[in-house]
């Protein structure tokens, strides 16, 4: 029994023994490499193309900064409110039988338009502009 024992542990202290030879002879394989000159110059490239990423986002975001100034964005904000402002006006200078006729094709264009698929269907069908809260807003 002794003797199988001794068997077993020569094969089981083998094995530990193959492991450890190949871990050693990985090691030596991988800092043979690292300090061979083609792991210098994957490194090198690896660098040069992290910076060159780096640099591209740089110049990206700075020439959207650039083509968008603060003063820039508050004058197309304030073109964008006079456009609006201007059609409110005149959407709100119509007749009745004008806004019906604009209520119509606007609801023909959110139809044309519309990416859902019936929940907001009920919404949609309402007029945007009601002719009787004009007259009612004149009569004030």
């Amino acid at each position: 029994m002794d003797n199988l024992e001794e068997k077993i542990k020569k094969i089981v202290m083998t094995g530990v023994g193959v492991v450890v030879n190949t871990a050693e002879k990985t090691k030596d394989a991988i800092v043979g490499f690292v300090k061979s000159d083609q792991a210098k110059e994957l490194a090198d490239k690896g660098e040069k193309a992290v910076q060159s990423a780096l640099d591209a986002g740089n110049k990206a975001f700075t020439k959207v900064k650039e083509m968008f100034t603060e003063a820039e964005l508050k004058e197309r904000v304030a073109r964008e409110k006079e456009r609006l402002t201007s059609l409110a006006k005149q959407v709100g200078e119509l007749t009745e039988q004008q806004l019906e006729v604009f209520n119509e094709l606007l609801q023909q264009y959110r139809d044309s338009h519309s990416d859902s698929g019936g929940d907001d269907a009920e919404a949609d069908s309402e007029p945007v502009v009601d002719p009787h809260e004009k007259d009612a807003s004149e009569e004030e």
